[in-house]
């Protein structure tokens, strides 16, 4: 399957054929290369890659054989003998097209240095507007750090103001850098482009819960809030079941239990799941509501899958909220928690004693009425 990471301008094959023509090629050769662009332009790539390569093997020192080679073989997936062809051809001609086109195939590949050296050879200054926006965006994606990739995404956000992939990109990328405030606002920019577009809600959550992480204790309040408002926004807008936990999880941070509660219980219900219902039993224990925990843990504690660990774990102190010492226990055990299980065996105790206390003291109240109703026959005796 062919993936392309970044676009770049088309390439008019109009302008293809006025440059083989002014390379004046034979004429029988002229002839192929038409063949072969019109081939390429119906899908038939097959052909077309048949006429390039022989135009390639006759014609060793023109690029224009090898880049059309190069692009024939992209099309039909073959990223790796793509790359060596437009190698070829770049070293014959440093064209713009050539250029970036080349540089695309190499991120593709994961080879960032040869993205970066590639893209040495045509300045920015030297190509046309849209071509610089696609130049930017390349060396962003080989950026060999934070700084880099910011730098060179935001050059391509001036290019192109309007330009909601890039901006929400670039908003990613301050994410990435730790310079939330700045994602912040590259994501408000992004949302004036595009209102409540799923992706931009979405990253503004992730980011102010990011936010509220590093915030200090004052500031942390404040940060969940925003994070909430976002994620009600995403959950609003999508219905999704990760969006609808991404709000439960915002309003979990804000201290909002009851919300957080309601939007875990939709996304358990709109994409049953482990975690789900995992987040649902969590914030439930948080409001000692025991009961509802373990009836939101029951159906998911069959079976060894995957979060059956920290399943059991939760149900442990679903039972122990119950005083179900003995019942909790064999959750613990399940989950390999020993001081669960400790702890199950104290209260256990804890229990029995108070039990036994409880016995003990109501055999004394009874003793106590016993002679206090002595007491009485005998003072009517008298």
């Amino acid at each position: 399957m062919k993936h392309r990471s970044f676009p770049t301008p088309p390439l008019s094959f109009r302008s293809l054929v006025i440059v083989a023509a002014l390379s004046l090629l034979p004429s029988a050769t002229f002839a192929d290369w038409q063949t072969g662009v019109e081939a390429f332009k119906k899908g038939d790539f097959a052909s077309a890659e048949t006429v390039f390569r022989e135009l390639a093997e006759a014609q060793p020192d023109w690029y224009g054989g090898h880049f059309m080679l190069g692009r024939v073989l992209l099309e039909q997936g073959h990223t790796a003998r793509a790359l060596s062809s437009l190698q070829r051809a770049h070293a014959l001609e440093t064209r713009p097209e050539v250029t970036l086109l080349l540089a695309r195939t190499a991120l593709d590949e994961g080879q960032k240095n040869l993205v970066r050296s590639t893209l040495v050879a045509s300045p920015p200054q030297q190509l046309s507007a849209e071509q610089r926006i696609a130049w930017f965006r390349l060396r962003a994606g080989a950026a060999s750090n934070h700084a880099e990739r910011l730098r060179d995404l935001g050059a391509a956000a001036d290019l192109a103001p309007k330009d909601l992939h890039l901006r929400i990109r670039l908003a990613d990328a301050a994410k990435d850098a730790g310079r939330l405030e700045e994602a912040i606002r590259h994501l408000e920019l992004a949302d004036e482009l595009s209102p409540t577009n799923e992706a931009v809600l979405v990253r503004q959550l992730k980011v102010r819960l990011a936010q509220s992480e590093s915030a200090s204790s004052e500031q942390k309040a404040r940060m969940c809030h925003l994070a909430a408002e976002a994620a009600a926004d995403a959950a609003a807008v999508t219905g999704r079941a990760k969006h609808l936990s991404l709000a439960g999880r915002s309003y979990r941070c804000a201290d909002d239990l009851g919300r957080a509660e309601s939007y875990f219980q939709q996304a358990l219900e709109a994409q049953p799941s482990w975690r789900a219902a995992y987040d649902l039993a969590n914030v439930q224990l948080k409001q000692e509501d025991w009961e509802a925990a373990e009836e939101t843990l029951l159906p998911w504690l069959e079976g060894e899958g995957e979060g059956s660990a920290r399943l059991h774990q939760l149900a442990g102190r679903a039972l122990e909220g119950q005083q179900r010492f003995l019942d909790a226990i064999p959750h613990y055990e399940i989950a390999g928690d020993t001081q669960g299980i400790a702890h199950a065996k104290e209260g256990q105790a804890a229990l029995d004693h108070n039990r036994k206390q409880q016995q003990l003291q109501d055999e004394i109240d009874a003793l106590e009425g016993q002679i206090g109703d002595l007491e009485d026959d005998e003072a009517d005796l008298h």
